[in-house]
């Protein structure tokens, strides 16, 4: 059995401009394609402390920085919904990132 709960995350300028990336060809699922401007997986090590559940908001969060080098007073994080994919046993959090800047200043 397998299954892991992931994160999107449609980052959106304060001029209304969607950022979105393209995933890798280094990894194993969706190589190529046009994806959400960040995503990333629960971790038990970064986003859980002292064994409580995890924070999705800060592994969001962590995803952002990780990925795009923003920090949380840059952008206001909203979370818009959960969502399951059967077909890939994975289950996941969606949320919006709207920016403090436009796309020139980002």
């Amino acid at each position: 059995m397998r299954s892991c709960f992931g994160q999107n995350i449609a980052v959106v300028t304060a001029d209304n401009w969607l950022l979105v990336s393209v995933r890798s060809d280094q990894v194993h699922t969706g190589r190529g394609l046009w994806n959400s401007s960040a995503n990333e997986s629960l971790s038990r090590d970064k986003d859980s402390i002292d064994g409580a559940p995890p924070n999705l908001f800060m592994a969001a969060r962590r995803g952002v920085r990780e990925e795009l080098h923003l920090l949380p007073h840059q952008y206001e994080l909203d979370l818009l919904a959960f969502h399951v994919v059967t077909a890939l046993c994975q289950w996941g959090a969606l949320f919006l990132a709207l920016l403090r800047m436009s796309k020139k200043d980002l």
